[in-house]
């Protein structure tokens, strides 16, 4: 848990746009979207380099992103799959372990209007043998503490952003995403929200 110091709203397209995971989640090497069921439900292939003499690690994820403004939060929940009925997940390659992901995701919760109280959460098997938990918790808390300082340099965009092109692409979604959070914030503000 951390506060990010930018509004939910420049956080939320680091979580959608997959593709560009690599640039700002620690250690990621690639991220590819196999799969969308809806704007907000994406199967994503990743993979992550690891120190040697280990091998890298690739996850197939089933991930969901929730509006829960009513709450005053966006949730996305993930995990990892072995199979689905509309991708060919395959074997994997012999110079990767597959991780396995029995829950993970983010929670955001406006903080004002220019801060994010953000949420990293993870249950995960990376399959390296002989690993103490404690160091593995250890490892983890050191990157989930990378992930928000991260998360803070990215989502502040500049000119060139990757995040403001993607944003102007699909600007329908945005809009919508950027229509719902100002109406359910001044739906909250005068009382009425659920009238």
């Amino acid at each position: 848990m951390g506060v990010v110091g930018n509004p939910m709203l420049n956080l939320i397209p680091l979580l959608l746009e997959t593709d560009l995971y690599p640039n700002w989640f620690p250690m990621m090497a690639s991220a590819e979207e196999v799969f969308s069921g809806s704007r907000f439900h994406k199967v994503v292939k990743s993979t992550m380099k690891m120190p040697f003499p280990l091998r890298i690690r690739e996850c197939i994820i089933d991930g969901k992103g929730y509006d829960v403004m009513e709450h005053n939060r966006v949730v996305i929940s993930s995990h990892s799959i072995s199979e689905h009925p509309k991708v060919n997940i395959g074997k994997c390659p012999e110079d990767r372990v597959r991780v396995d992901i029995s829950v993970g995701g983010f929670e955001l919760i406006p903080v004002g209007n220019k801060r994010t109280h953000v949420t990293v959460m993870f249950n995960l098997n990376p399959h390296i043998p002989y690993l103490p938990s404690r160091i593995a918790n250890f490892f983890l808390r050191h990157v989930v503490n990378q992930i928000h300082s991260s998360m803070e340099k990215h989502s502040t965009f500049k000119k060139d952003s990757p995040y403001l092109q993607c944003m102007a692409e699909k600007a329908d979604l945005y809009n919508y995403i950027e229509s719902r959070y100002e109406e359910t914030r001044k739906s909250r503000k005068s009382g009425t929200f659920g009238k």
